[in-house]
């Protein structure tokens, strides 16, 4: 038999935990509210290295230390630095033949910024388009 103190938390533990809760009305209005912020022309749609962006990270920080989270990132902050490669810086070298044609830089072809360099030769083969349908 499971002991009656088991039982009795088991009994008052849902009761302390939904007293805790936002009501389901107040939950969604919350939602739009930071949906609708982080979507505005305000943020001016936080790309990446724009004052937008540093915006969005600084409204979703101060979200994770109201609702308790503790930070852990890059000097104890919520935010973590990691490289990014971003637009690519292009050469007066680059170039892209297919055959005798030679493609237009950012009319027929754009490099990546993980693009490698180098050269490759063979034939072209049509395989269809990907699909097998019975």
């Amino acid at each position: 038999m499971r002991s009656p103190l088991f039982l009795l938390a088991v009994i008052v533990a849902p009761l302390v935990l939904e007293a805790q809760r936002l009501s389901d009305a107040d939950a969604v209005d919350q939602m739009k509210y930071d949906v609708q912020y982080l979507a505005s022309d305000r943020l001016e749609g936080r790309e990446a290295g724009t004052a937008g962006e540093r915006l969005a990270a600084e409204y979703i920080a101060q979200k994770f230390g109201n609702i308790g989270l503790m930070p852990y990132g890059d000097s104890a902050t919520y935010r973590q630095a990691f490289p990014f490669a971003g637009v690519p810086k292009l050469g007066e070298a680059n170039a892209l033949q297919l055959g005798r044609k030679k493609l237009k830089l950012d009319n027929d072809w754009s490099p990546l910024p993980f693009s490698a360099s180098g050269e490759v030769r063979g034939t072209v083969l049509k395989c269809g388009y990907g699909i097998h349908a019975p």
